[in-house]
């Protein structure tokens, strides 16, 4: 049987050995963990945008199945009933908001949005994303 002391020496002399492993192995881990954490994080982000647009895109059609409405009028609510998008897409003012009411029978609303992604907030200006909802209803 070993001596104690020979078995404490083999194992501190072990250890010793891998003392810089855990640092090399978690500085080689850590950018693709959370390049994939942000990665997560921004497609939530922007499954909430689309959620959003076609959700204003939706509320518009129905708005415009209503007699008597124009073009005007439901793009004038679909901009003015788009708070969550409003704070966040880029030129809200000329956001692509399009009525079409050429189908007597049929309320078409198309909602367009240039939506930054989160890597532009790091470095300023950057990559956008474009949104785009159709919603149409049909007057009965």
């Amino acid at each position: 049987m070993p001596s104690p002391a020979l078995v404490e020496s083999r194992t501190r002399s072990s250890w010793c050995t891998q003392d810089g492993q855990d640092l090399v192995e978690t500085a080689l881990t850590m950018p693709v963990f959370l390049l994939l954490l942000i990665g997560i994080i921004e497609f939530g982000f922007i499954l909430f945008a689309y959620n959003s647009v076609a959700n204003v895109a939706r509320e518009g059609a129905r708005f415009g199945v209503i007699a008597g409405r124009t073009e005007a009028e439901i793009e004038s609510y679909v901009r003015s009933h788009a708070p969550g998008i409003a704070t966040r897409c880029r030129d809200f003012e000329d956001m692509g908001v399009t009525a079409d009411l050429s189908d007597p029978n049929l309320v078409a609303v198309e909602v367009l949005c240039n939506w930054p992604l989160l890597s532009g907030d790091f470095i300023g200006t950057g990559p956008e994303i474009t949104l785009r909802a159709v919603s149409s209803m049909r007057r009965e």
